[in-house]
């Protein structure tokens, strides 16, 4: 009987550990992608990604792999686009596609590209602290425990100095 309350005990302690991991990505996952903002910023996707498929779908071309070249199987279809999959590099692609200019004009004229772009700078700090810093933290210390040395390249010296020097309350 001692037994299953140990185990009961320790399957509660879990459970509210999983939980305060839950509620932690969540209030990260709000600071990278604040809800309204994304929800705003998806639904102008949406509008603009059909507008813009009713406007110039007729000037649209098939294409294969823009990786490996090879023809793509369908995968599946969203918003209108189909997306095939390449059996040979697994490559996932539209077509068909736009051409370039239309693209340009799409990023140019549509309002969905530009609300993307201001969601992503808005965020932007929320984004490294949540995803990069852990990351370089994780990196610096398997750097530091080697005994051979090992030199970080010039150009991420800054990232990884900032992001091994960042307060403690600002990466949680």
């Amino acid at each position: 009987m001692f037994m299953l309350l140990s185990l009961a005990q320790q399957s509660n302690e879990l459970h509210e550990r999983l939980e305060d991991l839950m509620k932690s990505w969540e209030s990260s996952l709000e600071k990278m992608r604040p809800r309204a903002s994304y929800d705003r910023v998806r639904e102008l996707r949406e509008k603009c990604a059909t507008t813009f498929l009713r406007r110039y779908s007729a000037d649209f071309v098939p294409c294969d792999c823009p990786v490996c070249d090879t023809p793509g199987e369908y995968s599946f279809s969203k918003l209108g686009y189909e997306h095939r999959k390449c059996p040979r590099c697994l490559t996932l692609f539209c077509s068909p596609r736009t051409s370039e200019e239309h693209l340009e004009r799409y990023y140019a004229d549509y309002e969905a590209p530009k609300a993307w772009t201001n969601l992503l700078l808005q965020t932007d700090l929320e984004r490294k602290i949540v995803q990069y810093f852990p990351r370089a933290d994780i990196i610096l210390d398997v750097l530091e425990s080697r005994e051979s040395g090992c030199e970080i390249p010039v150009d991420k010296q800054a990232f990884f100095s900032h992001a091994h020097h960042c307060p403690e309350e600002v990466t949680k």
